[in-house]
């Protein structure tokens, strides 16, 4: 199948207008991304001109278990728990007499 003359004529014609068609794409696409920047950048200009509403806050990690103890205070607990085994296991040998005489030689 070739291409005849009359669809070249045809498509010569039309070349104009499909190289319109493809620049306005363009541009569109350019402008709406202008646009969208635009807006954002008032809307933040916006909050930050404007006073912030505060945040309700949540009950937090202080919450009462089943057993009627808070959370904190257990998590207390057990830290001096932990603190008190690591201390047990640092106890180590120690000479009494270490430490008791102060030796000065000039």
């Amino acid at each position: 199948m070739s291409i005849k003359p009359i669809d070249i004529q045809t498509l010569f014609s039309h070349i104009n207008q499909v190289g319109k068609e493809q620049a306005a794409q363009k541009d569109a696409l350019l402008m709406q991304q202008t646009v969208a920047g635009s807006e954002i950048a008032e809307e933040t200009q916006r909050q930050d001109e404007s006073v912030n509403d505060t945040k309700a806050t949540s009950d937090g990690p202080g919450v009462v278990d089943e057993e009627g103890s808070s959370s904190r205070h257990q998590g207390r607990k057990d830290r001096k728990k932990r603190d008190d085994s690591k201390k047990e296991q640092k106890q180590v040998f120690t000479d009494p007499n270490l430490g008791t005489h102060v030796d000065i030689k000039g």
